[in-house]
């Protein structure tokens, strides 16, 4: 009898312990450290900024995680590129003076007002062009000395290259504020001429009335091509993800940066399945975030029609390959908590 105990004690005893221990380590787990059967988290507005129109991207506000205002200028898109804004306003700017040279040619004394004036229109429409030309150039300058302030800032360019750019952009400044001055002061003698020649009907005055008005029309046209088109934020928050890089050729409808609001709304509850809990409107639930002890009250304002796949954030650990399913909750947001968007939190029912 003897030997039998020791044979028991020394052979199936210890295997009988390790197998009521783990089987109580199993228990355990399952009530305490396998996740409870509502989960949340904590629910913010994400909006994705898109580009109005194709063109060319330049971001303004491309810092990551840089707070925005709704409405905040996100980027530009240039419609047409530089070099072929240029190239065309070159082409006018040869045109206008080819009219302005085709129209000197012996005149009617009764004609030589209507030349006058023609003469200050056409010297507006060159000022306007060659103002036009300045502004590619000047936006071109001013990219290259905040390209160059920055990588100065970095200690990645010299001093002296850093200088260059600055005086390249004022001498553009300076000649951008000098032919605005020329063109508004040719806009003003315009305005303040007698004859403006509605009144002469000479096929000369027509002829030329024709040319300038479809050259100020094509140069009305190059005008607002050579402004950028604004992006703005369709709402307030952070930007957390470039999703095209500035320089880079976007068509209408691409997706340009993603916006995800700091401002918490509604948390979002999952009832896993299966369940024998049948959620409300009005229902009373504890939140409790995890990893901290205080919890608020809160409630069910909406119970989602169908149940859903959970997301990773909610696998359980022992089985993260087999998919759940759970039936989605909106509940309203404790304020005291001072949950943060996209915190996870555990729910249960209020005792």
């Amino acid at each position: 009898m003897r030997q039998r105990w020791r044979q028991f004690r020394t052979g199936l005893l210890p295997t009988l312990v390790f197998a009521g221990a783990l089987l109580g380590v199993m228990v355990l787990w399952q009530e305490e450290a396998a996740p409870p059967s509502i989960q949340g988290e904590v629910f913010a507005a994400q909006s994705e900024v898109a580009a109005p129109v194709s063109g060319f991207l330049e971001f303004v506000n491309a810092r990551p995680f840089h707070e925005l205002r709704e409405g905040d200028l996100v980027a530009l898109v240039q419609v047409a590129p530089p070099e072929r804004l240029q190239a065309a306003l070159d082409v006018l700017r040869a045109e206008i003076e080819l009219t302005r040279m085709g129209a000197i040619d012996p005149v009617l004394d009764q004609q030589r007002n209507l030349l006058n004036w023609q003469s200050l229109q056409q010297g507006w429409l060159q000022a306007r062009a060659q103002l036009a030309t300045i502004q590619v150039r000047l936006a071109q300058a001013r990219r290259d000395f905040e390209r160059f302030e920055r990588l100065f800032a970095d200690r990645q360019v010299s001093e002296l290259d850093f200088e260059q750019a600055r005086a390249a952009l004022e001498v553009l400044e300076a000649e951008e504020e000098e032919v605005a001055l020329l063109a508004r002061t040719l806009k003003e003698s315009i305005g303040q001429s007698r004859l403006h020649g509605e009144d002469v009907e000479s096929p000369l005055a027509a002829s030329l009335r024709a040319t300038l008005d479809w050259q100020e029309k094509r140069l009305r046209q190059l005008e607002q091509e050579l402004e950028p088109v604004p992006v703005h934020a369709p709402i307030g928050g952070a930007i957390t993800a470039f999703l095209r890089r500035e320089g880079e050729f976007v068509r209408e409808g691409d997706v340009l940066a993603t916006i995800r609001s700091s401002q918490s709304e509604h948390i979002v509850g999952y009832v896993r399945a299966p369940t024998r809990l049948q959620p409300y409107e009005g229902m009373t639930l504890v939140v409790t975030p995890r990893g901290r002890r205080e919890s608020a009250v809160a409630q069910v304002l909406k119970v989602g029609p169908r149940y859903e796949s959970l997301g990773p954030a909610f696998q359980r650990a022992f089985s993260p390959h087999l998919e759940e399913r759970a039936l989605p909750l909106l509940v309203s947001l404790p304020p005291e908590l001072g949950l943060r968007p996209g915190e996870i939190v555990d729910l249960r029912l209020q005792d």
